[in-house]
């Protein structure tokens, strides 16, 4: 079946509009040479720069002051709430320094090689050593480290304190991992739009990184609930093009994509003698009944809202395994032409079914929403993937387990960004 998939156009803006929120409009500013560490002091940023041996104030339009201090070994930097100071990492000690004027005020020797991040909680300085991951507690007033733990980030970046929680940059991974700071324990991770992170910080609940990959400093929307993080949406659209025999006297049901936490899934685009309703079993469907219209192909999109979840489970509260099973495909510009990978889906009471596989850590059960991933369909554990099917008489009391498969020309495109 030939493709002939021509530009997009300009109207498409409009069936986003039939999502609940779009993406902001983008913000954040560039940032100079090889940035690092993170930080805000009520008024304005702070960022390291390695390579030019800096440290930069800017605001919030990106106007920056550059102050050079001449160590090459600046990492991670963190405005202190108790003090009013500005602290930066360095190797086996951090400084010192004042938001107003820039002036370094003082070099305090602590019993990490190289200190990559710090972050204040009550009472306490929390050190991430560079290269190994290890978060040490150091206590300012007695000038010794109190206690360590292990992430077990090797390419662990950065580390902020947010709402009780450590929040820490993998470097090369694109994410960011949530841990309780009294047991080290690992409670979420949030997938960021950048493979290469940095520095990061909240300022008044957004959280900002500094993306290595772009040069730039930038926030990330995130939300969270007691079991996930969710990170930002981005807008998709499925272009479904279907042709059948004319003389087909059978009802065509073509199966749409189910909405959960991690995708959202907007109205059909649809002019025409057409119906979407649901089936019995929850599956939205778009109903072609023969006889109601003359033609014998439909083409219509549907928008899409797409999101990385993390969950994370206590075992014995975690999602338990059901009947269905959710069929993905990569999210890539272009054709569909890979066959979907279907997924056991589980789910906890009343909340949103979560797509396998199920991953047991220490710190419990672990579930991955992914934002590379687009669940095309949900069907029953012992059927086969299809998206168009077929039944003689159409009653919404139907369930997908009573429709056959249609072999008709079906063929999907993924518009992205």
């Amino acid at each position: 079946m030939p493709a002939n998939y021509g530009r997009v156009p300009c109207s498409l803006l409009l069936f986003f509009l039939s999502l609940a929120s779009l993406a902001a409009e983008e913000r954040g500013f560039p940032v100079p040479g090889v940035p690092y560490g993170l930080a805000h002091d009520g008024d304005h940023f702070w960022f390291t720069e390695l390579s030019g041996r800096k440290i930069y104030r800017a605001d919030s339009k990106g106007r920056m002051q550059a102050y050079f201090y001449g160590n090459r070994y600046l990492y991670g930097i963190r405005y202190s709430p108790f003090d009013g100071y500005i602290y930066a990492g360095s190797r086996q000690a951090f400084y010192r320094y004042n938001p107003i004027t820039g002036k370094q005020m003082d070099r305090l020797a602590v019993p990490v090689d190289r200190v990559a991040g710090l972050a204040f909680g009550p009472g306490v300085v929390y050190l991430l050593q560079k290269g190994t991951g290890k978060i040490h507690v150091y206590s300012l007033d007695s000038g010794r480290v109190l206690y360590s733990g292990e992430t077990g980030l090797k390419e662990a970046r950065d580390i902020a304190f947010y709402r009780g929680q450590l929040w820490v940059t993998e470097g090369d991974e694109g994410m960011i991992h949530r841990f309780d700071p009294g047991s080290f324990r690992k409670t979420g991770r949030l997938e960021a739009p950048s493979k290469t992170l940095r520095g990061l910080t909240f300022v008044k609940g957004e959280l900002w990184i500094i993306d290595r990959d772009r040069l730039r400093l930038e926030p990330v929307f995130f939300s969270e609930g007691p079991n996930f993080i969710a990170g930002q949406e981005q807008n998709r659209s499925l272009l479904y093009r279907i042709a059948w025999d004319r003389n087909l006297n059978r009802t065509l049901v073509v199966v749409l994509p189910a909405s959960g936490r991690g995708q959202r899934v907007g109205s059909p685009m649809l002019s025409g003698n057409y119906d979407v309703t649901y089936l019995t079993d929850g599956t939205r469907v778009v109903v072609v009944a023969p006889g109601r219209t003359n033609a014998a192909s439909l083409e219509f999109r549907v928008p899409i809202a797409l999101r990385s979840v993390d969950y994370l489970y206590q075992e014995d509260e975690s999602p338990q395994r059901t009947s269905q099973k959710g069929c993905f495909v990569d999210v890539k510009q272009g054709r569909i032409e890979q066959q979907p990978v279907c997924r056991t889906m589980y789910k906890k009471d009343r909340e949103p079914a979560v797509p396998g596989p199920r991953e047991v850590l220490d710190g419990g059960i672990r579930f991955l929403d992914s934002v590379h991933d687009l669940e095309l369909l949900r069907i029953p554990q012992d059927s086969n993937p299809a998206i168009v099917y077929s039944v003689a008489g159409f009653d919404p009391d139907l369930e997908l387990d009573d429709l056959r498969a249609e072999n008709v020309q079906l063929e999907l495109f993924l518009e992205t960004e």
